[in-house]
């Protein structure tokens, strides 16, 4: 089932403010990050893990040397993927039931027939899915930059 269908349930329960649409958008984004995380951490190598226990370390230390920076590129994948069905979340709540935001101007535009609302909103919208995209492109490069230097 699409976590966006819950959206009106949401609103039910929470009511018309910034609430429901915040939970919607918390709960979509964490499956998918969650899911991609536990994905990566599976993927460890245990010789790693064995190499560095054998030299002393610490669980901590395990975690922070080669679990974490193991895990980053499924993390990084996994907000690269989230950040667009956050957009379209918190757009869809915005539709359904709001006073302000780019869905509700949508939704008013769409209803009352002003074509030059709707397309201006979809335009913004688009922009702003352009830059949410630029932006996980670059903390990707940030991040793992030493990706790029061992290549």
């Amino acid at each position: 089932m699409p976590l966006v269908a819950l959206a009106p349930l949401f609103i039910m329960f929470f009511g018309l403010d910034m609430l429901p649409k915040i939970i919607l958008v918390s709960i979509v984004v964490f499956f998918l990050l969650f899911f991609n995380t536990f994905t990566g951490a599976g993927e460890v190598d245990n010789d790693l893990i064995g190499s560095i226990s054998l030299m002393g370390s610490t669980p901590r230390e395990n975690f922070q040397k080669v679990v974490a920076p193991a895990c980053m590129a499924w993390i990084i994948g996994g907000v690269k993927i989230a950040l667009p069905y956050a957009l379209v979340a918190a757009t869809t709540g915005e539709m359904l039931a709001a006073r302000r935001g780019l869905g509700f101007l949508l939704s008013d535009a769409a209803s009352s027939f002003n074509m030059t609302g709707l397309y201006a909103a979809l335009v913004i919208l688009m922009l702003l899915g352009l830059a949410v995209a630029e932006a996980a492109v670059r903390m990707e490069r940030y991040l793992l930059r030493w990706r790029d230097a061992a290549a």
